[in-house]
């Protein structure tokens, strides 16, 4: 039986990785050539990426055969959510014998302020761009107030990543959706209040539409501030936004209201027979965003949902475009497995990107 790593349990790997990064400070490789204000970039079959939390249950048996694997698949990008318990000089060596790139890799917000240090330095060694923060969990606003203090939060610590060559990155889910009166959503106050040349961001495509919002209006709204897409599809995409819009009304119930009832359960992936929780899989969407709507689907392989990512790609100008990532939610449990699941959303972006 394959099993799924959560993301929380993926990045808290990272900390075997800090002891190997203190010893090697003095000789590790440094490859990071962060352009400032770098040009959109044109989404080709050349840039097709993976986030690599796709394929959990491969990596936590063995990241690099998992790497392999998709270098096989003809992935060319890859975004770490967790090392393997790898070095990142170990990790920096595969990379370079597949010939793939990493621009980008999750960890916690938690983790970037308490240990600053080691995530530069592995962010160096294995030649990441970006540090993009996945959730803000437990630590998400939900006021107003709340989304200007983690805006200015950012700004002070992308100001200190910009000084290493490193940006910062958020990437969204869907509760960041959420309206915080006059007109305004949590992502609205964040994204205005960083500064551009210091913040970008990772829109998460599938949960976003799910929220109900339309890529493109938020591409429009603040060009060049999406700098990397999560390309995800979704089945059953209605009743996912019904149960979104009911989880909102709880995110922004007033605090004297009765208890939410609690979320739903996760999604169960079609032919599973089981919900995906059974098989240890994380509740859809992240940590911190809640279980997942429950719908049969959900998360699938691209081209095997309902949204359109041709009009989405078209706009790759006007987004900022520079990295897209394929994530599947739960891919372990998708009839063949993760391996078969981002083969799937491969190859059905050749066909659309061609």
């Amino acid at each position: 039986m394959k099993t799924n790593v959560d993301r929380r349990g993926f990045l808290g790997q990272a900390a075997a990785v800090a002891a190997g990064v203190v010893a090697a400070a003095g000789s590790a490789p440094v490859w990071n050539e962060m352009v400032e204000a770098a040009a959109p970039v044109q989404p080709s079959v050349a840039r097709i990426g993976l986030q690599l939390y796709t394929i959990g249950d491969l990596v936590s048996a063995n990241i690099d055969q998992a790497l392999e694997s998709v270098a096989k698949v003809g992935y060319r990008f890859v975004e770490f959510a967790g090392y393997g318990g790898r070095t990142p000089e170990q990790i920096r060596a595969t990379l370079d014998r597949l010939k793939l790139t990493s621009p980008s890799s999750h960890i916690s917000w938690a983790s970037m302020k308490s240990d600053f240090d080691t995530q530069v330095r592995i962010a160096e060694v294995v030649g990441h761009q970006y540090i993009t923060i996945p959730s803000l969990g437990n630590e998400m606003p939900t006021t107003a107030d709340g989304w200007k203090k983690i805006a200015d939060d950012f700004n002070a610590m992308a100001t200190k990543l910009k000084a290493k060559k490193i940006g910062l990155a958020f990437h969204s889910h869907r509760d960041e959706f959420a309206d915080m009166g006059g007109g305004k959503k949590g992502m609205d106050i964040f994204i205005a209040g960083t500064d551009p040349s210091l913040v970008t961001f990772e829109i998460d495509l599938g949960w976003a539409t799910v929220a109900g919002e339309d890529p493109l209006a938020w591409f429009s709204r603040y060009p060049g501030r999406v700098k990397m897409w999560h390309v995800k599809d979704i089945l059953a995409l209605q009743s996912a936004q019904q149960a979104q819009q009911q989880r909102f009304k709880t995110l922004t119930a007033p605090a004297t209201a009765p208890a939410p009832a609690p979320a739903p359960a996760p999604i169960a992936a079609p032919g599973s027979g089981a919900p995906s929780a059974a098989a240890g899989a994380p509740p859809a969407g992240g940590p911190g965003r809640g279980s997942a709507p429950a719908v049969t689907g959900g998360p699938v392989p691209i081209g095997a949902g309902e949204i359109d990512y041709k009009p989405i790609f078209a706009q790759w100008k006007t987004s900022g475009l520079e990295y897209f990532f394929v994530e599947q939610d739960g891919a372990a449990n998708w009839p063949g497995g993760s391996l078969v699941a981002i083969t799937t959303s491969y190859r059905n972006l050749v066909n659309l990107l061609r």
